[in-house]
């Protein structure tokens, strides 16, 4: 909370630039020169400037330059006025003329003091210069208001006698109307004899009502033949048109314009890389004070990607305060369950593309069903989605932001490289989902809600829960009553999708495990390597295409070794030797073991190895060892034709041991053809197809290793398959053929 209040005290929630070192876009430079120009201007009649720019682009932080510049520039009788119409309640006729008012009756005082019956009553008469103006005031303003009302406003102090006496009779006010004209003329003489000058500011225009941008086009009317005053004007150019056109009822707001705006300055767009440049910057300093490090140099690598390419369509200062201040509210509470780069990608294109973030949130909310078999789309649906894409990406400029190769790279199931190519919930492999989930990627089935739900499982469960938790974890005798707790959890729905269980694995992130002790963790890792199979079993149960890799156990476990590493290397790998040979879970012990051979290359894998390994290669060889003693046992061998899904494990068998040695137990599993069946059909893989959905088939470059001769095989299952009376296990093995087809 701290942290997040020193952000927003740091930036402000859209905070225009106040002083020189805040400006990032050259802004310093334009106000000095517009500052000195301003300050040259001729004053025999008034000036009108105007600055212009759209919404965003940074008229307001190049204003308050300005008026800094003319602050230290400006002589003693210059006066400077700022008026927010938009923000002031009172017609901009009546904002102008009473500060002036005030000015001119507080130059004649300091110039000619009251004497006698005059000083006793001056805080409630005002002088004769004084009163022209209000008058003028009162005869231009659309809306004419007392006189003792505009005196009540600017007067230093208004005493009430009691009893409600009046200080100003109705005589006093009762003043010769002179024509507008006249008093004009008398005003500017006035003015010049005081030798006074007014630099009027009104900033937002574009945010007045199209009536009160026609109100303050009268005003500068108004004044158009008064000497010693300039108008700076801050608009939207193309609003301010329309609203003219709107208000007056005329065709061409943009010729009304010239008529009123003598000179005009537009707002340069900043240089092609500086906004890009700037978010990337204030990304980086966010998620280096929220996360007490900087960035590591792949999420660095990815964050410049993410900036370079989609940060292209940042316009305006404004996109990236917007952007930003999300993140800034968003990050800090979701930290341990989203991947940075990611996260910030969203928010350029919520800002840049609104539609294409829209489509975004809908296309992986459909994408999840898909991937996990529990529903198919349409053609048609497929059509919709397709199109609107195609829309979406064309209102990006030409960039790389436009190329759907491009958004392939963040957004998964997506190919083809022009409108005609493109397809759309393409499948992925088993490999690429599990990197994903690992990383907490967008793309990842596990994740991906959480980027577009904005919160997350830790507003559901409270920490007294896992302080439940991890002290049942800390006493041998509780640790039955933890596997229970746990298990249960499979069976109980989150408040987001998935189930408890699943949400308390996100919850295990590395700063809640940093502030356990070694006994608390070492009682969960105790858990895993004993419940893991359990687990995936309870899983299946509820869902066929259950992938155990989705959950992001492994990376749980490695978080709860690594911490225990640091407090008690020797007592650490001294419980993996135990939980390793001893583990009730071998099948999943076998796919974390093969995980740690990966780091070292001592295992063959399309994933890459971590940065950084969990264990030495001394340890890691050791604990392979050990584990290879175990697997090589025929009591494992026995449950294996119990296992639903054994192709993994059979990698890992090769790698743990030798692959001779898992050769000659497929050998002696599939010596008869109901041997031969029954194994093919538990090395079946799982497949997404936007096609064909969820279905199984048997990869035969997957499968091939395990046997002396493959092609010998095929021959023998065609012969066998080729009948027309199959029993319902030969059907299933030749679909599953067939489909790798």
């Amino acid at each position: 909370m701290k942290i997040l209040r020193q952000l927003w005290n740091q930036k402000g929630l859209d905070a225009a630039v106040e002083n020189v070192p805040d400006d990032r876009y050259g802004f310093s430079h334009i106000a000095e020169n517009i500052s000195r120009s301003i300050l040259s201007l001729p004053q025999e009649a008034s000036n009108v400037v105007g600055i212009e720019g759209a919404w965003g682009s940074g008229k307001t932080s190049l204003l308050n330059l300005i008026l800094n510049n003319l602050a230290l520039k400006k002589d003693g009788y210059t006066h400077v006025l700022h008026i927010s119409p938009w923000l002031s309640g009172s017609s901009p006729v009546e904002a102008l003329f009473l500060p002036v008012a005030t000015v001119i009756q507080q130059e004649m005082e300091k110039r000619h003091p009251p004497k006698g019956f005059k000083k006793l009553w001056h805080k409630y008469l005002l002088s004769p210069e004084a009163q022209k103006v209000i008058e003028y005031a009162q005869n231009t303003s659309s809306r004419v208001l007392p006189l003792v009302q505009y005196i009540g406003q600017f007067s230093r102090t208004i005493n009430w006698i009691a009893g409600g006496i009046k200080v100003f009779t109705e005589s006093r006010l009762a003043v010769d109307q002179k024509t507008t004209t006249k008093l004009r003329a008398e005003i500017a003489k006035q003015l010049v004899s005081l030798d006074l000058k007014f630099i009027v500011v009104m900033d937002d225009l574009d945010r007045l009502e199209p009536y009160q941008i026609a109100e303050v086009f009268r005003l500068v009317r108004a004044v158009a033949d008064l000497p010693r005053f300039t108008h700076i004007l801050c608009y939207d150019r193309q609003i301010i048109t329309h609203a003219v056109e709107h208000a007056l009822n005329i065709e061409d707001g943009s010729r009304y314009l010239q008529k009123i705006i003598q000179l005009s300055f537009k707002l340069p767009r900043p240089e092609a890389f500086d906004l890009r440049n700037e978010f990337r910057q204030r990304a980086e300093d966010l998620y280096e004070q929220i996360n007490n490090q900087p960035a590591d140099s792949g999420m660095a690598r990815d964050l410049a990607a993410v900036t370079d390419t989609y940060g292209a369509a940042l316009s305006t200062p404004r996109e990236i305060h917007q952007a930003i201040n999300s993140l800034i509210f968003l990050y800090p509470g979701m930290r341990d369950f989203v991947y940075f780069p990611d996260l910030c990608l969203l928010q350029l294109i919520r800002v840049t593309n609104p539609a294409l973030y829209d489509w975004t949130e809908h296309y992986l909310t459909e994408r999840s069903v898909i991937e996990t078999g529990q529903g198919m789309l349409a053609e048609q649906e497929k059509t919709a989605f397709r199109e609107e894409l195609i829309r979406c990406m064309a209102m990006f400029r030409a960039s790389n932001a436009d190329s759907f190769l491009t958004l392939a790279d963040w957004i998964p199931g997506i190919s083809g490289y022009n409108d005609e190519h493109l397809d759309l919930f393409e499948p992925v492999s088993e490999d690429f989902r599990h990197i994903q989930t690992t990383n907490k990627r967008l793309s990842s089935l596990t994740h991906w809600r959480y980027y577009f739900a904005f919160s997350s499982p830790q507003n559901v469960l409270p920490p007294e829960f896992f302080n439940q938790l991890f002290m049942q974890a800390s006493v041998p005798e509780k640790q039955q009553q933890l596997s229970e707790d746990l298990l249960s959890k499979i069976n109980s729905v989150g408040s987001l999708s998935g189930t408890w269980f699943e949400h308390i694995l996100s919850r295990l992130t590395p700063g809640l495990i940093r502030e356990r002790n070694f006994e608390e963790c070492a009682g969960l890792v105790q858990f895993f390597f004993d419940h893991t199979d359990d687990v995936s079993t309870r899983f299946r149960i509820r869902n066929a295409w259950f992938s155990l890799r989705d959950t992001g156990v492994n990376q749980v476990l490695r978080h709860l070794l690594k911490h225990m590493l640091t407090i008690d290397e020797a007592r650490t790998i001294t419980l993996l030797e135990t939980f390793v040979t001893r583990g009730t879970s071998p099948f999943w012990i076998a796919d974390f073991m093969r995980e740690l051979l990966w780091e070292h290359g001592l295992a063959q894998s399309a994933v890459p190895p971590a940065s950084e390994p969990l264990l030495s290669r001394d340890i890691t060889e050791r604990l392979r060892e050990r584990f290879a003693e175990r697997m090589n046992q025929p009591e494992l061998h026995k449950q294996l034709l119990q296992r639903q899904s054994v192709l993994g494990y059979l990698y890992a068998w090769r790698d743990m041991s030798a692959p001779e040695i898992v050769k000659q137990w497929v050998r002696e599993v599939t010596s008869t053809d109901e041997g031969l069946v029954d194994l093919l059909l538990r090395l079946q893989t799982s497949v997404f197809s936007s096609d064909k959905g969820a279905y199984r088939r048997i990869a035969r470059d997957q499968v091939s290793p395990f046997f002396d001769d493959w092609p010998a095989v095929e021959e023998k299952l065609r012969a066998m398959l080729s009948g027309n009376e199959l029993t319902p296990l030969q059907e299933e093995l030749k679909s599953a053929l067939e489909n790798d087809n």
